[in-house]
């Protein structure tokens, strides 16, 4: 069944496209739903060397907890480091 009208979408994540008015034009009658969204926290690399894992990644306070993988060269895959403590988290180090 042919409405005549659409729905629309969109999701703005860059902080600059926030509390500015846009304007969108449309064919035909719209639902208009326009979502702004914060950049995500991120953990960009982890690197071991000599017992101690490294990490990078931004807003790391916003982590509750942290596991971090290795991979075996049979492709088996464990735990290398867990913590649930975000100072730990924000540290970007640890021992293992």
């Amino acid at each position: 069944m042919d409405t005549k009208k659409a729905t629309v979408t969109i999701t703005v994540t860059d902080e600059n496209y926030f509390n500015k008015a846009l304007q969108l034009k449309t064919g035909i009658a719209s639902s208009v739903t326009i979502y702004a969204l914060s950049k995500l926290p991120t953990i960009d690399n982890a690197v071991l060397n000599n017992n101690t894992v490294t990490w990078s990644g931004e807003d790391l306070d916003k982590f509750n907890s942290l596991t971090i993988y290795a991979e075996d060269s049979n492709n088996e895959v464990y735990p290398l480091y867990k913590t649930e403590n975000v100072n730990d988290i924000k540290s970007k180090s640890a021992k293992i």
